[in-house]
């Protein structure tokens, strides 16, 4: 056997390993094949891994294990066939949870059809059509949550009735509040947060003047996200947060569906150039995880890319 020939091919697969996933589907469990002489212990450590991957219903790892035995003995057909049955696994496990989640969707039950497209991207973590259904779905929750939440605040002609008193300023300044509101409400929020910043860095106690600059904040944020700039928009609507404590109930739950998205982005991300460049995926995962901490399968993608990292320097 050429191992010069296949060592780059074998590196290659061992990194593909990370996008193995799980199914709740284990296939029947058969005798694995016998190792031929040579380089037993890597031989049998593969075989091995392999099958118990398959008692596991872990198809997509052990799909990789059996090609990188037909590799490291390619006049072994058995394991050529076995790479091969378990790629008809993948797909047919793959097509009934994608038909799942279809008929979840025409139900409306949103989390059912999520649940099917988590499963059918653990079997094959490049099917589009999963990727695009849960790119849709979260796209969706983000959507809805926006419409929901109207303007909090009214647009009064005379100060806000629950505000404190505002301290005493001159004309001028109270000329910056005025054409800050105005701005707000020819919807520059741009030149009004640019105003109202600076009223208050004079004025920090004025409570009508916060809780329009924390409007313009949250209005400025939902014009970012038509544009596409959605860490931006993350930005936007922390910044009225803080401005406006009362705005936390419902702001929070929409930063959180945010910070969702983005997390799911960035993995998606990572999944897509982890073959070309292992060290931008972790990074795109890493990234998925300091949005969303409880991302399960970035987690899962990461610890695995850091295994096979060290994995490949042994083999090196």
């Amino acid at each position: 056997m050429k191992w010069a020939e296949n060592a780059h091919r074998i590196m290659l697969l061992l990194g593909t390993a990370l996008i193995a996933g799980c199914t709740t589907t284990p296939p029947p469990r058969t005798a694995a094949p016998q190792a031929k002489p040579g380089p037993t212990s890597l031989v049998a450590k593969h075989e091995n891994r392999a099958m118990t991957l398959m008692q596991e219903g872990r198809l997509a790892e052990a799909a990789l294990q059996w090609e990188i035995l037909a590799l490291l003995e390619p006049d072994e057909r058995e394991y050529g066939r076995r790479q091969d049955e378990t790629r008809a696994l993948i797909r047919k496990a793959t097509t009934e949870q994608l038909r799942l989640a279809e008929k979840a969707m025409r139900q409306s039950d949103a989390e059912q059809a999520s649940l099917a497209y988590l499963k059918a991207l653990a079997l094959d973590p490049f099917n589009q059509t999963a990727a695009q259904g849960l790119r849709a779905l979260e796209q969706e929750k983000l959507r809805t949550s926006l419409l929901e939440r109207a303007p909090r605040i009214a647009m009064p002609t005379s100060p806000v009735p629950h505000a404190k008193p505002v301290p005493t300023f001159g004309a001028n300044d109270r000329r910056d509040l005025d054409l800050g509101v105005m701005l707000y409400r020819q919807a520059d929020y741009v030149g009004s947060i640019r105003v109202l910043s600076k009223f208050l860095q004079d004025y920090p106690a004025d409570d009508q003047a916060r809780q329009y600059l924390a409007e313009a904040y949250v209005q400025q944020g939902r014009q970012l996200i038509q544009q596409g700039k959605k860490e931006e928009a993350l930005v936007s609507f922390e910044k009225a947060r803080s401005l406006d404590e009362s705005n936390t109930p419902e702001l929070g739950n929409q930063i959180r569906a945010l910070k969702k998205t983005l997390a799911e982005e960035y993995y998606q991300q990572g999944l897509r150039v982890y073959q070309t460049n292992i060290n931008m995926s972790m990074q795109y995962w890493q990234r998925s995880l300091r949005y969303d901490p409880n991302h399960v399968q970035a987690g899962i993608r990461l610890e695995q890319a850091r295994r096979i990292k060290q994995k490949l320097k042994t083999i090196r």
